[in-house]
């Protein structure tokens, strides 16, 4: 790790401070520039074939200057002037915006042959034969049958090249701008997703919001597919299940 680090010194003509060290990776930070460091284990291929999947809906993500597949890092420009706590109501109404909008301008012209809600059982199914907690199980198999019940809601196909871990802390503002940051997780699924994921972290019911923004972009936006979603997020975060989905 030191000797990378000190590689990319030399390459970059600057001197990186350690940000943070996650779970999963350690991120350094320099005047210009960030650098994610993974594990070996990790496929940075998937990383960025997943950046350059993203950038087709979605055009404020910073630039990755480098990747790096022997020592498993990549290089991004750095945001300046990040604004933290930027989420009030207005400001996510002017994120959500453009992320909507991005959304559905790409999905009018994505050929989308997949039934989203075979897609959303399929994933419950899977996380159903690795539970062995009874009640666990009990509430999946409900969580399904709501899903089938409710299967008219899911006929407008909003499944997207989705974010899948969008919180507050994964977009950047710097009083002009939002970029999304930290794209692992990029997954085509259904948009909802992304909403309630931003809801959970942010703590705050955003449907009123998200209501307008449909509307302005000729969508009827379902609080019932909104509420499936978020059951299944919640309960996926709070049993820490992300390996299995």
């Amino acid at each position: 790790m030191k000797n990378s680090i000190e590689n990319i010194e030399n390459k970059f003509w600057e001197s990186f401070v350690l940000l943070q060290n996650r779970w999963f990776n350690q991120v350094f930070s320099s005047r210009n520039y960030i650098v994610n460091i993974f594990p070996k284990q990790y496929n940075l291929k998937k990383y960025k074939n997943n950046y350059e999947k993203y950038l087709n809906v979605h055009k404020n993500i910073p630039k990755i200057i480098e990747f790096n597949f022997d020592d498993n890092y990549f290089v991004q420009e750095k945001i300046q002037n990040i604004q933290d706590d930027w989420a009030s109501n207005k400001n996510i109404e002017i994120f959500f915006w453009k992320y909507l909008e991005n959304i559905f301008n790409y999905s009018d012209i994505k050929n989308i042959q997949n039934n989203i809600s075979e897609i959303f059982i399929k994933k419950i199914y899977t996380i159903y034969l690795n539970e062995n907690n009874i009640n666990n199980k009990k509430y999946l198999a409900e969580l399904i049958n709501t899903i089938k019940n409710n299967s008219e809601i899911f006929q407008v196909d909003y499944e997207n090249i989705i974010h899948w871990d969008l919180s507050d802390s994964n977009i950047l503002y710097n009083g002009e701008h939002f970029y999304l940051i930290d794209l692992e997780n990029i997954s085509d699924f259904d948009l909802y997703y992304d909403l309630v994921s931003f809801d959970y972290f942010v703590g705050k019911n955003n449907s009123n919001i998200y209501t307008k923004i449909f509307s302005k972009n000729n969508k009827v936006f379902s609080q019932n597919r909104y509420n499936i979603n978020k059951d299944f997020f919640t309960f996926i975060h709070k049993n820490n299940l992300w390996n299995l989905i």
